[in-house]
């Protein structure tokens, strides 16, 4: 039997036609509409780990940074989402100045009101498009999360070959960029040529499918974007250890990382 599901907040969006806070026992979740994706959650059942295995693998390489003495200082989340990596990041590098951008105020609101995004002063956000905030952005990032999903797909522009060269243009010579992909493997059309355009950009191009299914089944993919050559070691041996992470994530992850060629 399904849990129980208990509508906390609906409204009518500035973007998205209806946006829904939903509580499933220990678990509270952003929708947009009945018929929409997840777009976010957090446990509200005092275990303390994100709810969504992409976020739980975007954690481990931030574990794993931290263990390597990889600090990053200035960090942008494009698409806030309900906060979680805002909120992941920020016990880790404590010093570390967060930004974020979110395409629709309402969402923006209900982040930090329902779901423990790190509020002002601690992290500064702008509402409007990512892209156009990147295009005009002056300054350069060390670590940047692309999380831009829309009711039911990743917003368009994220995976067309021309993000990839400005994400490297508002990139440090040896910072990250993590991107929250809908694929199977191996790609095939546009998210293939991005990819490949991602190549021309950066030294390399790691992807790892999260989900249980077969890589070739479209799900979750976190690609991680980079000039360094160390990410690859220090993000298996975290994944290896992370106690966020059940025994097949643990076990099998290391073994379906892959470097995009």
């Amino acid at each position: 039997m399904s849990e129980r599901e208990n509508v906390l907040y609906r409204s009518t969006g500035l973007v998205h036609p209806t946006v829904e806070v939903i509580q499933r026992g220990g678990i509270r979740y952003l929708r947009f509409g009945p018929g929409g994706g997840w777009q976010g959650a957090i446990r509200t059942d005092g275990v303390d780990k994100p709810v969504f295995a992409y976020q739980r693998a975007f954690l481990t390489l931030l574990e794993g940074m931290a263990a390597a003495a990889i600090r990053p200082e200035l960090f942008l989340s494009l698409g806030v989402g309900t906060g979680t990596a805002l909120r992941n990041l920020a016990p880790l590098f404590p010093e570390c100045h967060l930004n974020g951008v979110e395409l629709d105020k309402t969402v923006l609101d209900l982040a930090l009101r329902f779901f423990n995004c790190p509020p002002p002063p601690q992290a500064e956000f702008w509402v409007g498009d990512g892209i156009e905030y990147l295009e005009t952005e002056k300054r350069f990032f060390d670590l940047m999360f692309v999380d831009a999903y829309l009711k039911d797909r990743v917003y368009s522009r994220c995976v067309q070959p021309q993000f990839a060269r400005l994400l490297s243009e508002r990139l440090v010579g040896d910072g990250i960029v993590v991107l929250n992909l809908i694929t199977g493997l191996p790609p095939r059309e546009g998210m293939d040529r991005f990819l490949k355009a991602a190549k021309e950009h950066f030294a390399s191009v790691l992807l790892l499918p999260v989900s249980s299914s077969p890589a070739v089944m479209e799900q979750n993919v976190l690609g991680v974007l980079t000039n360094r050559r160390d990410i690859t070691e220090l993000w298996i041996q975290q994944i290896r250890r992370s106690p966020t992470l059940s025994f097949w994530q643990r076990t099998w992850w290391p073994h379906r990382l892959i470097h995009f060629e």
